[in-house]
Formats: structure tokens, C-alpha cells, sequence
């Protein structure tokens, strides 16, 4: 039987950016692109503060989430793509 592996939360927000928490955390992730599918969806975040070289890719699986949380994650996915990107500093005035 396969083990599973660490528990994460992937949270977005309020600038915009995403955090995951957990064993591997990694804080101020800016979603590049998604790769929806019925039961999984695959997920690119770069570093808001480094290169777009630098990645890390998330393959969320639909069994492993209740259907609430399934359903939010496709919808904040599907807005964020959908909308320009938001600025992650203040200009000065």
C-alpha cells in the first residue's frame, strides 16, 4: 500500500500571493499557470521576489480535499487566471 505523503495547505492571500504550508513551506508564490482537470489539478507558482526560472508545481488531487475545499480551489484558480496581475508593491506617490 502507498504511503501518503506530508500534509500542506495552500492558502491565497489577500495581496494575491499564495502560501504553502507544511513540511516543504514556501510563502509570497505567484500562480503562473494551471492545468485543470476532473480529478487533479496541477498548479505552476514562481517566487514573487525571484527569477520566473525558479518554479515549484503543486498536482492537487480532488480525492484528497471535501468537495467545499475542491470547488473554492478551482474557483480562486479560475479568477486569478482570469484577471490581470496585481502588483506586489506600492509605487510611491
Amino acid at each position: 500500500m502507498k504511503r501518503p505523503g506530508p500534509q500542506h495547505t495552500l492558502s491565497l492571500l489577500d495581496s494575491g500571493l499564495w502560501k504553502l504550508s507544511g513540511p516543504d513551506s514556501a510563502s509570497g508564490l505567484r500562480l503562473a499557470h494551471a492545468w485543470p482537470a476532473f480529478a487533479w489539478m496541477t498548479l505552476r507558482f514562481h517566487k514573487s521576489d525571484t527569477a520566473p526560472r525558479h518554479s515549484l508545481e503543486l498536482t492537487i488531487k480532488k480525492r484528497g480535499l471535501p468537495d467545499d475545499a475542491w470547488r473554492e480551489l478551482r474557483i480562486c484558480v479560475a479568477r486569478q487566471l482570469a484577471l490581470p496581475p496585481r502588483s506586489t508593491h506600492k509605487d510611491p506617490a
